[in-house]
């Protein structure tokens, strides 16, 4: 990346095309964090090419900039035609997923529960299996929801790979956060669509046999789930109906049993919090301004 500072960048740019293309390329990725606030980071061609991805599931941008080449153990991407994740290595479990949801992914297939390893994981990273989580006190919890994908069986089949689950304390996955993802479908059934990405952080649940933070040495238990949805009604051009009103929900949970004795509204958060917690980037393809503003509502419906 070159950085240039704004004083400098003036004379350059003292063209309207440049400065178009300048805004343009600004607008495209934002994939490294700066912390000087008097440095303007510009991407070349090839970083940009990197960060973007032609898919559905992340419309709202890369929140990691994860790319997908192995060098990138802790940051790996992976695009299915069912959803996009940021993979670990060294956790063995997803970043994050993120899937669009709308009526087209519904249906009447069945669970498949074909827990599998990802095929599609580098060989030089660990393949989790669903032996692995045996004995370990906590559940394979999905991700992505095989609720989420009922129309085929492919896409159902895919949602039960290891890479997309994650170590959750069962009262957690069959209650709290089972109720959440049925919520999801009840609003795509009123006539929305959704844009939703989900992961976690920290280390340490409470499954059933108690407190733990790793999983036969292999794989983290991470210590909250979080979940954004952005809510639109049915329609086209997603992006740019995305408005300071459009509905945004974000959860942050514990992973832990005892959630189950409340709803998942008691855990609504901003998502400036969980960028805080996570070190990630949400809503990067929204304008800056309006990013501002979303990130700072909490859900009250």
């Amino acid at each position: 990346m070159i950085k240039l500072y704004p004083e400098k960048l003036h004379s350059i740019l003292n063209s309207t095309y440049l400065k178009i293309l300048f805004s343009f390329l600004l607008f495209l990725c934002h994939c490294t964090t700066v912390h000087d606030s008097n440095i303007i980071p510009i991407f070349l061609p090839t970083e940009i090419e990197e960060c973007l991805q032609p898919t559905v599931h992340l419309l709202l941008g890369n929140p990691s900039c994860a790319k997908p080449n192995s060098s990138y153990r802790e940051n790996f991407l992976m695009v299915k035609d069912q959803f996009v994740l940021s993979y670990n290595d060294s956790k063995r479990h997803a970043n994050w997923v993120s899937w669009h949801l709308n009526e087209d992914w519904l249906g009447e297939i069945k669970r498949q529960n074909d827990f599998r390893a990802d095929p599609d994981l580098p060989e030089s990273f660990l393949r989790i299996d669903k032996s692995d989580y045996s004995h370990s006190g906590f559940d394979r919890g999905h991700i992505c929801p095989s609720g989420d994908r009922t129309k085929t069986v492919e896409d159902n089949s895919t949602t039960f790979l290891m890479s997309n689950m994650i170590p959750q304390a069962p009262k957690n996955n069959r209650n709290t956060w089972r109720f959440l993802e049925e919520y999801e479908r009840r609003l795509v059934n009123e006539g929305n669509e959704l844009y939703i990405i989900a992961g976690s952080y920290g280390i340490g649940g409470e499954g059933k046999k108690g407190y733990l933070e790793k999983i036969n040495e292999k794989i983290n238990v991470p210590a909250h789930l979080w979940k954004i949805l952005v809510v639109l009604p049915n329609g086209e051009n997603d992006l740019s109906r995305i408005q300071s009103f459009t509905r945004i929900i974000a959860v942050d949970i514990p992973n832990v049993e005892s959630v189950e004795k409340n709803s998942w509204n008691t855990y609504r958060v901003n998502v400036k919090s969980l960028e805080e917690k996570t070190g990630l980037n949400f809503f990067k393809n929204i304008p800056i301004d309006l990013q501002a503003i979303l990130k700072s509502k909490i859900d009250s419906d």
